[in-house]
């Protein structure tokens, strides 16, 4: 599930209440819900929905921030009420979420409002979502994650995942089931050129699905974004063996980085791969908004990037659509380990696009940032991006997208 308005990661809340000297106050979702949390932790999805919206129906008329801390607890700090007023609100969140997580089935299964039908439409509802639950996780036992899965299917994949990963002896942390999740997928690397170095400096990571895009379920990107990370990690460890180096650029969708699980994987994965390797993977984000990204996506993909060599940021090829050329705030100040922007020659208008690469370059490099292009598949777009000043250029005009990545400082 992705993050509500007024939702922040544990840090941030954790500054923001130490900031404004308040007290956080605790909603457990097991006392909301006791009878749905008898043998399990895991918060359905449509109980995280309804909790997320009471709790932003509540803070939009009263300032305030929470996050989720795991498991069945949530924190909420009210910025300017007393504590007593405070509590209040909280248990008017867990009503509100009671009412919601019930509500539908109380319409559907019975005529009046009496307290039996009520009762009997609440069983039945938790005992549906358990057994969606169970259902779920031994399919996960039989057949792992499988291409094309649904979101909570992802979610409850990277929760175990987690879960094993930090029980788990192993120096490194790539997990069964992270390799198995490699092998089931289509990935792929094409050179990039570094243009300050004069030599190829790595590689750009891709995948492919037997599913169009219009046709992927609601976790596809979560599991191609995470099948790449693995991907890659085990790429670099497996080279470095051979004491042998490449740098390796790993694309993150922003549904990706949006989602509280799944970028919590990432994070914790990558704290725990070794030093080397962790600095020889790059981030790509791709997908974010014109304008300023929400607080909670912004500490995500910060987080993420924290734990890697350097985070990029695919922007499309025109800067001017951002309000960043001249602009005294811009978007890009949310991101303070941002190494470079860049966009893809497909996204790019048809027609010449070397004038407004030109403009692209000069906007960025303005900002202190590095530049890239991507995508690039003709040597003629090689030589011009060259001469434009791009920074990195990637694409199969500097060779074939093979299952390997290129050894970092080979020469064209």
């Amino acid at each position: 599930m992705s993050m509500g308005r007024h939702e922040v990661p544990q840090d941030s809340f954790d500054e923001i209440t130490a900031e404004k000297s308040v007290a956080p106050h605790a909603l457990d979702l097991k006392s909301v819900l006791p009878d749905l949390f008898v043998s399990t932790q895991r918060v359905p999805r449509l109980v995280a929905q309804a909790w997320r919206a009471a709790a932003d129906d509540v803070l939009d008329e009263t300032p305030g921030v929470y996050t989720y801390r795991g498991g069945t607890l949530v924190d909420i700090a009210f910025f300017l009420l007393p504590v007593a007023a405070a509590r209040g609100r909280v248990r008017d969140i867990g009503l509100a979420v009671a009412a919601a997580v019930t509500a539908p089935r109380d319409t559907a299964l019975s005529e009046t409002s009496a307290p039996p039908a009520k009762t009997a439409a609440k069983d039945l509802l938790m005992k549906e979502l358990v057994a969606q639950m169970e259902s779920e996780i031994h399919k996960l036992n039989r057949e792992g994650l499988g291409q094309n899965p649904g979101d909570e299917m992802v979610r409850l994949w990277a929760a175990r995942a987690m879960h094993d990963m930090y029980h788990s002896r192993r120096n490194i942390p790539l997990l069964p089931q992270m390799m198995d999740m490699v092998a089931q997928s289509d990935i792929s690397y094409v050179p990039f050129f570094d243009l300050e170095t004069a030599a190829i400096g790595g590689a750009y990571c891709g995948i492919a699905s037997p599913v169009a895009p219009d046709k992927y379920n609601t976790g596809e990107i979560m599991r191609q974004d995470l099948a790449m990370l693995f991907g890659a990690a085990v790429q670099v460890y497996y080279l470095r063996s051979r004491l042998q180096e490449s740098s390796i650029i790993v694309p993150l969708r922003l549904q990706t980085a949006a989602d509280f699980d799944v970028a919590a994987l990432y994070t914790g994965f990558l704290a725990r791969v070794a030093p080397d390797v962790a600095a020889s993977l790059m981030v790509e984000v791709s997908g974010l908004p014109a304008g300023n990204a929400p607080l909670a996506v912004a500490e995500s993909i910060n987080a993420i990037s924290n734990g890697v060599r350097s985070c990029l940021l695919d922007m499309g090829p025109d800067p001017r659509a951002r309000g960043l050329a001249g602009a005294l705030h811009n978007p890009l100040a949310q991101f303070p380990v941002l190494h470079g922007c860049g966009f893809s020659l497909k996204g790019a208008a048809s027609g010449d696009w070397r004038r407004a690469a030109k403009n692209f370059v000069a906007c960025y490099r303005d900002l202190g940032l590095k530049t890239y292009i991507k995508d690039v598949s003709a040597p003629a777009d090689i030589e011009a991006a060259k001469a434009i000043g791009f920074t990195y250029i990637i694409g199969d005009a500097l060779g074939q997208a093979q299952r390997i990545p290129v050894l970092a400082n080979k020469n064209l």
